[in-house]
């Protein structure tokens, strides 16, 4: 079974297959602190998940595949408006290396967090 995100307003589509294996939110501590949010949160697991996939698979730009991020966190509403900035800020600049990467490594291992 796939798990799909469909955006209601740009009609964005993002299928993930089931199994694929993720790291969560790739977040730096400090930003942890800051905002209240750990890497496994259920107020950014699903937009993780979908970060990832679009990550792995590389079919759009790096910049693009930052903001489904933020957009996917958007609407599903659980975080202030600045707490999502600051992610995807956090994204934006730390973002490079984790876009380059070779995505077959073991770093992937928790699709038991997405209900």
């Amino acid at each position: 079974k796939r798990w799909r995100f469909v955006d209601p307003r740009t009609f964005i589509t993002v299928e993930i297959p089931a199994g694929f294996l993720f790291n969560g939110a790739s977040i730096p501590r400090l930003a942890w602190s800051i905002i209240g949010v750990t890497p496994y949160d259920s107020r950014i697991i699903r937009a993780a998940l979908v970060h990832d996939w679009l990550y792995s698979i590389k079919t759009l730009p790096r910049k693009l595949s930052d903001s489904v991020f933020k957009r996917v966190m958007t609407l599903e509403g659980r975080l202030s408006m600045a707490s999502i900035s600051i992610i995807h800020t956090a994204v934006r600049v730390g973002g490079r290396e984790a876009y380059n990467k070779n995505r077959e490594s073991k770093e992937f291992y928790r699709p038991d967090l997405i209900k």
